[in-house]
């Protein structure tokens, strides 16, 4: 039985942030070219929810934190990219094409492990020191859902995952794709999904309600920002790019900003910087680890009561006109 990330859980938070994107999304068409010299991270091995990991070879920030390694996780999809493993909260996650892929070399008795893989996962740094590009590449990679039907994985994807040192900027690039059975490899759905998740709760899988997601028409889709799933309509077509280009003025962590409340961790009430209060027509909201928006209220005095809260991790987003300030809080 395998083990992946529920759409359902992702689809039943239909809270819309109606607030500053933490991404610029455009759309540019381009020829499509596989990587040169690649290094492969499933060396000819079958896979299926793998777990790779990919050291990144800068400092790539993602919603203003900074990694130096990347991993194509192994909880369901075999075309996310996570930026932690192993924490027991949440952790980043950004979708590429929230299909369930698998090696086209596999079969319904061995799924993975095995020689012989003819979907090759792989990655390549390129460029100059301050200006690098990682480029990570699915080649050939073929739909579980379309293996398990018949036995055979006939439909096929190609794709990158661009990182761009110092700006931060993320591409998907798109090559050639054979979709003969939408419905197997949607899994019923429209298309595939595209997401940019600041963190998705470990244990009820509800992600952040800054999310980035794309809907609409595959070749021509827009941004939203919602804890609610948004699919693509139909296949993207080769040689489309999807840009997202980072805006620090959407939302600052706190370890680029300075922490605007404190205590952290807390117990009976938080404290908002003076400097915050003085900006005015300030509010803010604090979600559990499941995604449930606990308090949503305008900022008039300088603290609040916690105190009902139970111990846990809690995420507040204190909102302004300019910008969008997303911080973790510890309740004790």
């Amino acid at each position: 039985m395998k083990t992946k990330l529920p759409l359902l859980l992702l689809l039943c938070f239909s809270y819309l942030i109606a607030k500053p994107q933490t991404y610029n999304f455009s759309v540019s068409t381009e020829s499509y070219s596989d990587l040169t010299n690649p290094i492969s991270v499933n060396n000819g091995i079958t896979w299926d929810d793998p777990l790779f990991l990919i050291p990144v070879g800068f400092d790539l920030k993602y919603f203003g934190e900074t990694y130096d390694t990347i991993f194509i996780s192994n909880f369901g999809y075999g075309s996310y990219i996570s930026f932690e493993h192993g924490t027991p909260e949440s952790f980043p996650v950004l979708a590429t094409i929230g299909s369930d892929l698998v090696d086209r070399a596999s079969d319904t008795i061995n799924y993975d492990g095995q020689t012989g893989s003819i979907s090759p996962i792989s990655y390549q740094l390129e460029g100059n020191s301050g200006s690098r590009i990682l480029k990570v590449e699915w080649k050939n990679a073929g739909f579980y859902p379309d293996l398990t039907d018949d036995n055979i994985a006939q439909d096929f994807v190609n794709l990158q995952l661009w990182f761009y040192e110092g700006s931060g900027s993320i591409e998907i690039h798109f090559g050639p794709s054979s979709i003969t059975s939408p419905g197997l490899d949607y899994e019923g759905e429209t298309g595939p999904f595209v997401m940019l998740a600041p963190h998705v709760d470990l244990n009820s899988y509800s992600p952040d309600p800054l999310t980035v997601w794309l809907n609409g028409t595959a070749n021509s889709p827009s941004a939203v920002v919602s804890q609610n799933a948004s699919f693509l309509d139909g296949t993207t077509s080769e040689g489309t790019i999807y840009h997202f280009n980072y805006s620090p003025t959407g939302i600052e962590e706190n370890v680029a900003k300075g922490s605007v409340l404190f205590p952290n961790p807390a117990k009976n009430k938080i404290n908002f910087a003076a400097s915050l209060l003085q900006s005015g027509g300030i509010s803010f909201e604090l979600y559990n680890s499941s995604g449930q928006l606990l308090m949503a209220q305008a900022i008039s005095t300088n603290s609040i009561d916690i105190s009902e809260l139970p111990s846990g991790i809690y995420f507040v987003h204190i909102f302004s006109e300019k910008e969008v300030i997303n911080q973790r809080l510890i309740k004790d």
